[in-house]
């Protein structure tokens, strides 16, 4: 039995609190290019900008003179990591307590993971910030509302729009892969479009104070495995495109945007009542977010399955009834509004069980599919009579 589904473009960002997976990292030897040093109104260092004060009014500057207009120019500080790391998301937080607009204009970011005896000499001027420095690729940031950011084609990020007088912290994600991080490169370049071409937002002279700069990583989410054949077998796959799984390491399949293709759910081998029951999600993005992802049985019983980047409930086949569907199974943790329920429920008048298999069309993109099923002989069980199917990364192309 078959059922055309279109999948609908959605993003739902998760809160900016750090979740149970994104580990902060500890930052020191804050070294620049310049640093504001004014007697006569204040010295502003890069090691006050990583020592632990989120409310500090401290932190790095760069105006050579209080009140003059273009005293402020390219510069650049950089700073090490206490411990080598590894991640696919890191997440910057840049805090900004000076009143009256002394934030950060264009900015960029970098890693590095050069030996930390090359780099970084702790030294306020002129100090040592040559390394092999990787610029990080396709930004994503978020501000105070009211506050606009674009992003350039060198990876760097010009603010502006209506700003907070009170202070302002950014935030900057990235997503890519990235190994055995030892240090950061912040570079802050002049534009056109700030105060006397910045490369801050400071009216008179284009300064700023970042009085905090926050770095976490997300660490890869665990889950509850794939279902159990019991005794003693391997775990199997029970989700399949196009007939495949995946290739056994990245677990990626390529379809054509706009094809349909057909999702095949099987059955859990040992399955509790009532049998065939499972549900499934389809998530904008691949699987490196750090937004917790919670599965809630009308029982009350809550799962975390990890953590994934917008998720978008597609189907329950106990009872899916007319949209939006009905959560009989259970549901996540973030809601859809009743028009995207509508577009992506798959409507009929019988609940399939499965085995099963569905039609769904991809827009151009990437997407991750995640099922789950009742399975006495799952990892978790006899704690959580559920088991994930397995976990299919689509890149849809055109």
């Amino acid at each position: 039995m078959k059922s055309p589904l279109v999948v609908g473009l959605v993003s739902l960002l998760g809160s900016a609190a750090a979740s149970a997976n994104e580990v902060p990292v500890t930052l020191s030897q804050g070294t620049a290019t310049h640093t504001q040093v004014l007697p006569a109104c204040s010295s502003h260092t890069p090691d006050a900008s990583v020592d632990g004060d989120l409310m500090s009014r401290d932190g790095w500057a760069i105006s050579t003179d209080c009140h003059a207009p273009d005293a402020c120019t390219d510069q650049i500080a950089v700073w090490e990591t206490a411990e080598d790391f590894s991640s696919s998301e890191l997440r910057f937080r840049l805090h900004q307590n000076v009143e009256n607009y002394h934030y950060l204009g264009r900015f960029r970011l970098s890693i590095t993971s050069d030996d930390r005896s090359t780099f970084a000499d702790d030294l306020d001027e002129a100090g040592d910030v040559d390394a092999n420095w990787t610029v990080l690729e396709d930004p994503q940031p978020i501000g105070p509302a009211g506050m606009s950011f674009s992003v350039l084609g060198d990876h760097s990020v010009v603010a502006g729009g209506a700003l907070p007088q009170l202070g302002a912290v950014y935030e900057v994600r990235y997503v890519g892969q990235f190994a055995d991080v030892t240090g950061i490169r912040l570079e802050v370049i002049e534009h056109p479009s700030l105060p006397h071409d910045g490369p801050g937002l400071q009216p008179t002279n284009g300064n700023f104070v970042l009085s905090e700069i926050e770095l976490l990583y997300c660490v890869p989410a665990s889950r509850e495995g794939n279902a159990d054949t019991g005794g003693g077998g391997p775990p199997v796959d029970l989700v399949f495109l196009n007939g495949s799984a995946g290739d056994p390491v990245e677990r990626k399949v390529t379809v054509a945007a706009g094809e349909p293709v057909t999702l095949h759910i099987d059955k859990a081998p040992s399955i509790a009542s009532p049998k065939g029951g499972y549900g499934f999600w389809i998530f904008d993005g691949d699987l490196r977010g750090c937004s917790d992802i919670t599965f809630k049985k009308p029982s009350g019983t809550i799962f975390q399955l990890g953590q994934a980047n917008g998720c978008m409930p597609i189907n329950n086949t106990l009872a899916p009834g007319t949209c939006p569907c009905p959560a009989t199974l259970g549901f996540t943790s973030r809601r859809l509004s009743e028009a995207k329920s509508q577009l992506l429920c798959l409507r009929r008048p019988e609940s399939p069980r499965s085995p099963v298999d569905l039609t769904v069309t991809f827009p151009v993109g990437t997407f991750t599919i995640l099922s789950l099923h009742q399975d006495r002989n799952s990892p978790s069980s006899p704690s959580k009579n559920i088991a994930v199917g397995n976990t299919i990364v689509v890149v849809s192309e055109p």
